[in-house]
């Protein structure tokens, strides 16, 4: 089974388009892209379809209970009814619903987001970026990779040590920041975010 990722809400906001759609619920995250693929290779995309679409990168929440199920209402004639109608939506017939659909479900939105200064000792260049508590440094460089810098992997990566801001301390890079020791302080929110340092590997 695929090892289940964290996400911060800004990672999720950008899957909002047709070929690319992520949701929230009650801070899981579900990656239907393929559901409404296969949806528009059998011609039966519809009104409802298009209303999840448009919610393609957005946090469902507020039409689930805590237990991750539909919140249902009565309307004018006595009906009960979804308040949101796409909940009803297959990928087939003889499927499961898109929101209890395991294969969908991609990860969770982090508990606690953190902003992380990344500074390369090469280029003298310095980058902040906000990361899960939950990714490893490992996780964490991936990212760094995808978005700044394809070289990351010729890097050797460390962190300011803990009791001497001048000294340069070792990374587990299989371990979190917190794990790491780097933990969370208010400083961050104020714009003064941890640093990890990316040495050159010749």
């Amino acid at each position: 089974m695929t090892k289940r990722m964290f996400f911060t809400r800004d990672e999720v906001v950008i899957h909002n388009s047709r070929d690319d759609i992520w949701v929230i619920i009650n801070g899981t995250v579900i990656d239907l892209t393929i559901f409404f693929r296969k949806r528009v290779e059998s011609d039966s995309v519809n009104d409802c379809l298009n209303l999840l679409l448009a919610y393609a990168g957005k946090d469902l929440s507020w039409c689930f209970n805590e237990q991750n199920f539909p919140i249902f209402r009565v309307n004018q004639y006595g009906y009960s009814i979804p308040k949101f109608p796409p909940v009803n939506e297959k990928e087939s017939h003889d499927s499961d619903y898109w929101w209890n659909d395991e294969k969908n479900i991609i990860g969770h939105v982090t508990c606690l987001e953190r902003r992380l200064r990344i500074v390369n000792t090469l280029t003298r260049k310095k980058i902040v970026m906000n990361v899960c508590d939950e990714d490893s440094i490992n996780v964490i460089k991936e990212k760094y990779k995808k978005r700044f810098n394809s070289n990351a992997d010729n890097y050797i990566w460390r962190k300011t040590h803990s009791s001497d801001t001048l000294k340069i301390g070792h990374l587990f890079m299989d371990k979190t920041l917190t794990q790491n020791g780097i933990l969370y302080h208010e400083h961050e929110k104020l714009g003064l975010p941890s640093a990890i340092w990316l040495f050159y590997n010749s």
